[in-house]
């Protein structure tokens, strides 16, 4: 019996058995992104020359980004320098005819991997109700984020004694809460005031707007609006949403007759604010006002 146990023992001591392998997927790489900050998306645009804006960024760096223009593609390398994980891009385009056009851009990170698209739908208009857009020609470049330096004990950092003053662009007011589309039961027509300043100077201030049905979220395009008066920094806006022979009303008008006295739309209201240097800022949206068919 003994002799069997060490040869059992001395089996088991000659055995390799093969070392578990654990497969793990490879980690995923971040991917890059890209976003359109103007046009908005469903604006209408005048037949002229348009800055678009837009951003990429990757933790890597950027290398490229890319416009396409109804699928037409010019991509814009970036400088080793300016390779940043945050850069600004900047297009001249130049609309060749009127009509609807989608608008994507992409970012290119240092790894060759490329950002899914972001997408939006402009319409441009030879002649349309739009104010023009009339922008200072510039060179067209890819401009990279500014790094913000990390501050240390020392050197001890010290502010210029008078910082430059920002651009500002404040909404003061957007009245009556409640409008009428009737033009014969009012108050009918929207009053708004904004103030805007920048040290370049203003160039113009423009109030563009739409219409969301709060049920479905169904919303039109964008309209714009000039001012009706410059006082100083202050900009007023008076308008009526959907008049007679307004685009609009093909929105307004297959809601009013299916919902009837139940009929009612926000109306969402943004601000823009053109520099002399052809910068732009845009305010947030704001849901002030509801259109109703009449209310007494």
């Amino acid at each position: 019996m003994l002799l069997v146990v060490v040869l059992w023992g001395a089996l088991l001591a000659g055995c390799r058995y093969p070392a578990q392998t654990v497969e793990t997927e490879p980690p995923s790489q971040p991917q890059p992104r890209a976003w359109i900050d103007g046009p908005l998306d469903g604006m209408r645009l005048p037949l002229e020359d348009y800055e678009l804006v837009g951003h990429g960024s990757d933790s890597a760096g950027v290398s490229a980004f890319e416009w396409a223009i109804n699928g037409a593609v010019s991509v814009q390398p970036l400088e080793e320098e300016q390779q940043t994980e945050l850069v600004t891009a900047r297009w001249l385009w130049s609309p060749s005819a009127s009509g609807e056009y989608t608008i994507q851009a992409r970012a290119l990170n240092r790894s060759g991997v490329w950002s899914e698209p972001a997408v939006i739908r402009v319409f441009v208009e030879a002649v349309g109700r739009l104010h023009p857009v009339r922008l200072t020609p510039t060179a067209v470049a890819l401009v990279p984020a500014t790094a913000i330096p990390t501050l240390t004990p020392a050197p001890t950092w010290t502010l210029p004694p008078t910082a430059p003053p920002a651009p500002r662009l404040v909404m003061q007011y957007i009245s009556p809460p409640v409008v009428n589309q009737s033009a014969d039961c009012p108050p009918s027509e929207i009053e708004a005031v904004v103030k805007a300043f920048d040290p370049d100077g203003v160039d113009r201030v423009e109030l563009f707007y739409r219409l969301k049905e709060p049920r479905s979220g169904e919303t039109s395009s964008w309209y714009s609006v000039t001012a009706s008066q410059t006082t100083g920094d202050e900009y007023l806006f008076r308008f009526k949403p959907a008049p007679r022979d307004h685009p609009l009303l093909a929105f307004v008008a297959p809601l009013m007759e299916r919902q009837g006295e139940r009929f009612q739309l926000e109306v969402q209201i943004q601000f823009v604010m053109r520099d002399k240097k052809g910068y732009s800022m845009s305010s947030a949206i704001f849901s002030e006002v509801t259109l109703k068919a009449c209310q007494r």
